[in-house]
């Protein structure tokens, strides 16, 4: 499926724990004082945990590049890279 719909799914369940969740978060991309990017997070929950859903064949270094790049635009510290395209869930945690 798409990581669109495994992002809305995953949104669902983790509202019905009572989680404060926050799809398509805006970040903005600052450079010398001046915006020069938005990036949108997957999720943000609990307004410390950066969130990318992928839906591939493997995590690679690419994606996780995107999620650090992500966690210092953010100033968020914590981030997790979920891959649902597997026939077991792939995730990896991620500390900055």
């Amino acid at each position: 499926m798409l990581e669109k719909v495994y992002g809305n799914a995953l949104v669902w369940d983790l509202e019905l724990k009572k989680k404060k969740v926050g799809p398509q978060q805006e970040f903005s991309v600052m450079y010398r004082d001046k915006e020069v990017g938005v990036y949108y997070a997957d999720l943000v929950v609990d307004e410390k945990v950066i969130v990318e859903v992928k839906s591939v064949d493997k995590i690679d270094d690419v994606h996780r590049a995107q999620l650090l790049n992500y966690l210092r635009i953010s100033g968020l510290r914590v981030g997790l890279l979920i891959n649902f395209a597997r026939p077991k869930l792939e995730c990896e945690r991620f500390v900055v």
